[in-house]
């Protein structure tokens, strides 16, 4: 599990890489 930082970045560097990474992490937090 990540915390709500570690998800807010991972969140940050999917986006910058153009990835869909957000999607497979929404499970983990799904307050989005």
């Amino acid at each position: 599990m990540i915390g709500k930082d570690e998800y807010t970045q991972v969140l940050k560097i999917a986006n910058d890489l153009g990835l869909e990474i957000d999607s497979r992490y929404t499970y983990l937090n799904p307050e989005k």
